[in-house]
């Protein structure tokens, strides 16, 4: 990967299922709109379980990273939280 603005507006998205209803429930859609890329990985990382994480989607114009690109992101050592 190149340099990478995190101060990009991004925008998360990624499924869940309905609390309850266990493997049985219809997936629905949930994101945040005007994160900044930081805070959209931070979001996906820190804040995400293991299942909702594997359909996690981050889009930051016309680029969209999926977890092996978040996880590879958040790693990197230039990547902070501040």
């Amino acid at each position: 990967m190149a340099t990478i603005d995190y101060d990009r507006q991004a925008t998360i998205s990624w499924l869940s299922r309905p609390y309850g209803d266990g493997l049985h429930g219809v997936p629905l859609e949930e994101h945040f709109d005007e994160l900044t890329l930081r805070e959209a990985i931070a979001f996906a990382m820190d804040h995400l379980d293991i299942e909702r994480r594997k359909s996690v989607a981050i889009k930051c114009g016309t680029e969209k990273y999926n977890l092996f690109d978040i996880e590879a992101m958040y790693r990197k050592v230039d990547f902070s939280r501040s």
